[in-house]
């Protein structure tokens, strides 16, 4: 985390909460397949809530995004 890493605990029966889980959504992909990496368009959707996971730049001139949610998908914000 300290250097632009994501880190993982393990994961426990008593930590398994579907808040976690997320539902990947594409329109070229109908079931299962798989995703090429900074090529295919994919949008990431909320298994619970239904809301879209989106990347945002707070500020126009800032080198930092911040990850938020959007109740309908956008081509620009999350994809």
């Amino acid at each position: 985390r300290d250097h632009g890493h994501v880190g993982f605990l393990g994961v426990r029966e008593d930590m398994i909460n579907t808040d976690a889980l997320w539902m990947m959504e594409s329109k070229t992909i109908m079931k299962a397949g798989t995703v090429r990496f900074k090529t295919d368009r994919v949008h990431f959707r909320h298994l619970n809530s239904g809301m879209y996971l989106t990347v945002v730049q707070p500020h126009s001139d800032a080198d930092h995004f911040v990850l938020t949610l959007e109740s309908k998908p956008d081509e620009k914000k999350t994809m």
